[in-house]
Parts: structure tokens; sequence; C-alpha cells
């Protein structure tokens, strides 16, 4: 489930059913973010994958930003912590009775995640993004 979010709202919510998360569903979202947000300006921080690379290198015009994020660091990205905060709301009423069951309960849940809980999640990401991205140490607490 790709799940693009902000630190005010989860921006677009879509199950991919049968099959997983590639280049060209990446694409798609993409390109539908673009009608959503408009033409601002806006950086899009991505997992360092090899489908996100292939999918933004695939477009023409994009008129944001893109950061990869390092690898092997998913403190770094919000999107991991929504979607864990995500998988427990859907977990919590027993096992999905079928696809129509958890697409819908995935849907559900995207609404139900607090506009707290993004803004922190976003806060966390944005304290360690500039040293990342100038490749300085961060140091364990």
């Amino acid at each position: 489930m790709p799940l693009p979010i902000n630190c005010y709202n989860i921006i677009q919510c879509d199950a991919v059913v049968g099959c997983g998360v590639n280049a060209e569903t990446f694409y798609s979202l993409l390109r539908r973010l673009v009608g959503v947000l408009g033409e601002r300006d806006f950086t899009i921080g991505v997992d360092n994958v090899r489908f996100h690379h292939t999918a933004v290198n695939n477009m023409d015009h994009f008129p944001y930003d893109f950061k990869f994020l390092p690898r092997y660091s998913p403190f770094l990205n919000s999107y991991e912590e929504a979607f864990s905060v995500l998988k427990n709301m859907v977990r919590r009423d027993g096992v999905p009775q079928g696809t129509n069951d958890l697409v819908r309960r995935m849907t559900d849940s995207c609404v139900g995640i607090h506009v707290n809980s993004l803004s922190n999640f976003v806060t966390h990401d944005e304290t360690f993004s500039n040293k990342c991205l100038n490749l300085e140490d961060i140091p364990r607490d």
C-alpha cells in the first residue's frame, strides 16, 4: 500500500491487490500526486529501492524534488511509522474476511491515524534528514 503522507494527513490511500508495488504502480501514484498537490514546491522523500529510481528516471516532467533515503534507514521513513499504526488498526478486529474486508479496513484505517501522530512522524524524520543528506554521522543516544 503506497501511503504518501505529510504532517497534516495521508495524501493518497490506495490498496494494491494481487501484486506488490512496483515501478509501474509507483509511477501511477506519482502522477496522481501531481493532480492532488498541484505544481508547487515539494520535496518527496522515498526509499532507496530500485523501483523508486526506475519510476523517477522514467518521468519526463515532475514538478517536485526527490530525496532518496539512505539504505536501511526505516527510522527516517515516516511511511514506515504510519504503516505500522495502520497495520495495528487493521489487525485489532481479527483476521480479515477476504480481500474486500482487508481493503476496507486498510482504507478506513487511513483516516483513523491522528494528525498529531503524522506530525510527530514527520518531525522525527526531519531531525535527522539534513545530517543524512550531508552524510554526517548520527550518534546513538
